[in-house]
């Protein structure tokens, strides 16, 4: 459903994921920062933790987090990663 670039921060994903939480590409772009944006505020520590134990020194990570739709409705992700690194074991994308 998506493919992060660790280098850029951005990340390419299925475009029922907006379309589900009722955002426009302009209002939710690829950025990271645009995803943290609609992350639950409460879930939001608990996410950005993950994700940087698994480019630590992970394969593979999985959790549950919410977001907030368009309209203030709830959804709920299971996000479920995989971290390809680089020929020198550096994180370069996560495939989720």
């Amino acid at each position: 459903l998506y493919e992060f670039d660790v280098a850029t921060q951005t990340a390419v994903r299925d475009p029922l994921i907006r379309e589900s939480l009722g955002y426009s590409p302009e209002e939710l772009s690829e950025s990271h920062a645009d995803w943290e944006r609609v992350i639950h505020p409460d879930d939001l520590p608990e996410f950005r933790s993950t994700v940087a134990q698994a480019l630590d020194r992970a394969e593979r990570f999985a959790m549950e987090y919410r977001v907030l739709g368009k309209d203030g409705s709830i959804m709920w992700i299971a996000d479920v990663g995989r971290i390809i690194r680089d020929a020198e074991g550096k994180p370069a994308r996560i495939v989720g």
